[in-house]
């Protein structure tokens, strides 16, 4: 039991290097368990091991679901909550253009043709007119009034001009950013999804045009002789195809060459070699590994494919994936498979020779990148659109702040009466820390503060100092208007007594 024990812990990942392992490293491990559900019982030596592996990536990526794009569009609503607030900062003039589409909607298309066009025509006529319906909704709704009643009158203003003209500007903003992430058009119109589903699966099956709800087709197929299904213009039509041409078993190869319990043993190629073999080797495939779809990933899956392509030691320029036959072609033979690339060779330009399916993944990837940047894009445009709503709240908000009619009485130093002395001691200090030890007294069991001792008296002694002005004040303005009085007499010798205004 203790060697057991002692040997476990062997074996075992110290904490420290454990903590150490990155997230990719870690998807690594998880990709290579899950690879060998299918290559546990390949054998290292089987000739086309290498070859079955990486068409068999390449199936099991291209059977993944693209992500969906839908996701990627910006939502109307935050710009539409702009227009509305841009609505209400509008003049009554302009709403009352919508009043009457609202109520008695024309069924007869507008005149646009005369020179004094009206408001319908406008092309943002329909969000104008959606805007007004919102905002009149809500003025009829009790909680969301107070925050869209505006006073007709402080629209009129210049200011209520000024900031309705910047609101217009940011509506205008957001439009344009909505517009460019709108949904997909008409039922009809192929997403980038959806493009690279079809690429994806045209990789896998052939060249075909989308079959809709139905299934694809196999277009490669074994019509004839080894060699000729495995090489010429049939070769690279499709990964099953080349799979089945690399790893498929006839009379004469019938040997695991792409490894143990792939496919197998039969009596000739027409059973070997068909779609029914080449659709179990698919679904096997499918479960090789979970590895994410992305541009990134396809591309690299092609490359490293292409990059296992030998030049035939016959003559011609051709390349061969698997292995070949003892004449250097793909014909049936033992311990042999493979798929034969050939093109004419030009001597004036550059012969390029790929796979059909190398094409058609490369495109899907392709796809995606557009679709990630979309979705990137998408992200930026959505913050946008929540800063521009921001910045419309912010100047909405300045006409609904209420003017200051009362004056602050410690403003009101000239006519005598002194600034209000506030207390140190405010309520806000409930705590300890809060409550500052120079003016206040920390009542631990009311949990408040209070003026010490010290600021009381200063406080009365003020408050009797400026009582003690005051008076003399007033003394004085008695006396002052006594002292300027004087008696005068008039024409008939009457005596007036005038007084003096005196302005202190």
């Amino acid at each position: 039991m203790g060697r057991e024990q002692k040997k476990g812990s062997q074996n075992a990942i110290p904490k420290r290097q454990a903590a150490k392992i990155r997230p990719a490293t870690l998807a690594l491990i998880l990709i290579i368990a899950a690879a060998n559900q299918v290559f546990q019982h390949a054998d290292a030596a089987a000739k086309n091991l290498a070859e079955f592996r990486v068409l068999c990536r390449l199936i099991s990526l291209a059977q993944l679901t693209p992500p969906d794009q839908s996701k990627n569009v910006v939502e109307d609503s935050i710009a539409a909550e702009i227009d509305v607030l841009n609505m209400s900062a509008s003049m009554g003039s302009w709403q009352n253009n919508f009043v009457t589409a609202s109520t008695t909607p024309s069924k007869d298309a507008p005149d646009c043709t005369k020179a004094a066009k009206p408001i319908s025509c406008d092309e943002n006529y329909e969000r104008y007119k959606a805007a007004y319906e919102k905002l009149k909704a809500a003025l009829q709704d009790d909680q969301k009034k107070e925050s869209y009643a505006l006073k007709p009158p402080l629209t009129e203003t210049a200011t209520g001009k000024r900031v309705q003209k910047q609101l217009d500007k940011l509506a205008r903003q957001a439009r344009t950013i909505a517009s460019q992430h709108a949904p997909a058009g008409p039922t009809g119109h192929i997403t980038l999804s959806q493009k690279a589903k079809h690429e994806l699966q045209q990789a896998i099956y052939g060249t075909q045009a989308a079959p809709g709800a139905t299934n694809y087709n196999h277009i490669w197929t074994n019509t004839g002789t080894r060699q000729s299904d495995c090489s010429g213009n049939k070769a690279g039509t499709s990964l099953a195809g080349d799979i089945i041409c690399v790893c498929g078993k006839d009379g004469t190869q019938n040997t695991d060459i792409c490894g143990t319990g792939i496919t197998d043993g039969t009596t000739n190629w027409e059973a070997g070699g068909s779609t029914a073999k080449a659709t179990e080797i698919l679904a096997k495939c499918a479960k090789a590994e979970q590895s994410e779809l992305s541009g990134a990933n396809l591309r690299q899956a092609v490359a490293t494919a292409l990059s296992l392509l030998k030049e035939t030691g016959g003559a011609g320029h051709k390349l061969v994936l698997g292995t070949e036959a003892d004449d250097n072609t793909c014909k049936t033979s033992a311990d042999a498979a493979c798929v034969q690339y050939g093109a004419a060779v030009s001597a004036t330009k550059e012969v390029k020779i790929q796979p059909k399916w190398a094409d058609h993944i490369l495109e899907a990837a392709n796809v995606l990148d557009t679709i990630e940047k979309a979705k990137e894009r998408a992200t930026t445009e959505r913050q946008h659109l929540e800063d521009l709503k921001q910045r419309a709240e912010a100047l909405y908000a300045t006409l609904t702040i209420p003017k200051d009619t009362d004056p602050r009485q410690d403003q009101q130093v000239s006519g005598g009466v002194a600034p209000v002395q506030h207390n140190k001691c405010t309520l806000k200090n409930k705590t300890v820390d809060e409550c500052p030890t120079d003016h206040c007294e920390y009542n631990s069991k009311k949990r408040n503060a209070k003026p010490d001792q010290d600021q009381k008296t200063q406080h009365q002694e003020q408050e009797m100092g400026q009582w003690r002005e005051q008076e003399q004040l007033d003394v004085q303005k008695t006396s002052t208007t006594k002292r300027n009085a004087r008696l005068t007499k008039d024409a008939n010798g009457r005596i007036i007594l005038e007084k003096i205004s005196v302005f202190l």
